[in-house]
């Protein structure tokens, strides 16, 4: 929440988002909320990052597409 710079609001968004279109699924641990990544959104993940790269390459980043820090969208 706080490296992407989230609220609370925004980020539970984000996820009921993410678990309603099958990216993330969400069990409990220890009784906590864990998420963890799907195939499909391990899937989207790898295709996020192929085109950001083509972007990056692409005149090196002179095309006026502003891109995320990828820091940000990593998994820890």
């Amino acid at each position: 929440m706080y490296k992407a710079n989230l609220s609370f609001a925004q980020l539970n968004d984000y996820l009921k988002f993410m678990l309603k279109i099958g990216l993330l699924n969400k069990f409990r641990a220890n009784g906590k909320d864990v998420y963890e990544t799907t195939e499909k959104g391990t899937d989207f993940l790898q295709r996020h990052f192929e085109l950001t790269e083509l972007l990056q390459e692409n005149e090196n980043g002179k095309n006026g597409v502003k891109i995320p820090p990828q820091n940000l969208l990593k998994k820890n």
